[in-house]
């Protein structure tokens, strides 16, 4: 699926779950759902993380996906309630890392 359609998908399913929120509230879901990754990832990390116990040798790829899945789906609708295209950002950031490390 074209990236397009992804948004198009994204701000539709956000007008039919009244999902339009200001933008303070989409970053701090955004900021949650991170935070469900980092937990989720550190269950297998190597250094010590406050909080969280070490339960699995191997991390959990499916779940992972689904929580970096939520991010990617509140950065765009971050972006969106800001005026902002995920892509542009996306590519002015990798620019910028060129960059700085060419």
């Amino acid at each position: 699926m074209h990236y397009t359609d992804l948004n198009t998908r994204v701000q539709q399913l956000n007008q039919k779950i009244g999902g339009n929120w200001d933008p303070q509230y989409q970053l701090l879901w955004v900021m949650e759902e991170l935070g469900e990754v980092s937990r989720e990832f550190l269950k297998t990390a190597t250094l010590p993380a406050k909080g969280v116990d070490k339960i699995d040798s191997e991390p959990d790829t499916e779940k992972l996906q689904e929580e970096i899945g939520d991010v990617l789906y509140g950065l765009a609708s971050f972006c969106h309630s800001l005026d902002l295209d995920l892509l542009d950002c996306f590519r002015i950031a990798i620019e910028k890392f060129e960059q700085r490390h060419s």
